[in-house]
């Protein structure tokens, strides 16, 4: 009889535990991932190309081999802050790609916007272009964004 009893409150235990679960997770947003140059490249072929010949597609090449490592470099160096994303590629300005990667989402501008796509480039920019960088210039954003507009 006692071990009744205790599989019996192991059942309820278990199935509330799933229902907590399911509670939980339903009202969590899926997690945000990057997919990378290659895929935004299938459909974006001219923004590619901008971008394959601008010094963001040779950010992580251009670091001597003791800053590939170095996290403060890579943090601007690559996308998302790791050599797995070599480069500043486009979900380093737009976001991760699995916000707004699916056809019906990218065919509708608002649909875009709506799923997180980053259009504060000026912001977004200047989170590596700026004192702190040691390599720093000075930083006009409608001087350099018509080298990279696209």
């Amino acid at each position: 009889m006692k071990l009744y009893k205790v599989r019996r409150l192991l059942l309820i235990v278990a199935l509330l535990s799933l229902s907590l679960i399911s509670y939980v997770s339903s009202g969590m947003a899926a997690p945000r991932t990057y997919i990378g140059v290659e895929a935004c490249k299938m459909c974006h072929e001219n923004q590619y190309k901008i971008w394959e010949a601008s010094a963001h597609a040779k950010a992580y090449d251009a670091l001597p081999a003791k800053e590939k490592t170095n996290h403060q470099c890579l943090s601007c160096h690559t996308t998302r802050g790791t050599a797995a994303f070599p480069n500043v590629q486009c979900e380093a300005c737009h976001g991760p790609g699995s916000d707004y990667v699916d056809m019906d989402t990218m065919k509708n501008f608002k649909k875009v916007w709506d799923a997180g796509l980053n259009r504060h480039a000026a912001e977004t920019c200047v989170n590596c272009h700026n004192k702190n960088s040691p390599t720093f210039r000075g930083f006009d954003f409608k001087t350099y964004w018509m080298e990279i507009m696209h």
